[in-house]
């Protein structure tokens, strides 16, 4: 597990604990870390929820929590990470619908969230994400029609929507 007192550093601004044999949830004082920019703990067995507290890091523009067991929702309080620019939340048990405050994160470039459990639709501001370049949903459980906002993102790149119930057409 990760120790308790690692939250007591403050002005650590980047933390890599990726490819270890962590197990446990992610700690619930991690907002106390209020400096940090690059949180990476993929490739882990983490599990349990996404605590309230990672929210509070304001200036993190990258999160790597890939290919752990967590689950839950992906709270609406993650449009408090303004600066955000890369986010990987992919191959985990996440589940709930995709909350449309992922849409508000304008600096987002990176968009990760294959091989989960995800459901519902796309959100439709999904147009707010002007600076996305990558994004893949695939292997999850969404449905219905794809928005057509999605389709005016200048800058995306890579784009998987792969394995999933989608249906109608491609606008």
């Amino acid at each position: 597990t990760i120790p308790l007192p690692l939250a007591n550093l403050t002005k650590l601004i980047s933390l890599d604990l990726r490819f270890n044999e962590i197990k446990g949830p992610i700690l619930p004082n991690i907002g106390s870390m209020k400096s940090v920019q690059a949180l990476a703990l993929s490739s882990n067995a983490l599990e349990g929820p996404i605590p309230d507290s990672l929210y509070q890091l304001v200036h993190m523009s990258n999160l790597y929590l890939d290919m752990n067991a967590l689950n839950g929702p992906i709270w609406i309080s993650i449009n408090n990470l303004t600066n955000l620019q890369k986010l990987f939340l992919n191959s985990n048990n996440f589940s709930s619908t995709i909350p449309p405050a992922l849409c508000e994160l304008k600096d987002l470039i990176w968009l990760y969230l294959q091989d989960n459990f995800f459901t519902g639709q796309l959100p439709l501001d999904v147009i707010n994400l002007a600076a996305l370049g990558k994004m893949d949903v695939s292997m999850n459980q969404l449905s219905g029609v794809l928005p057509v906002t999605l389709f005016r993102l200048q800058r995306l790149e890579y784009f998987n929507l792969s394995k999933n119930s989608f249906k109608g057409h491609i606008p």
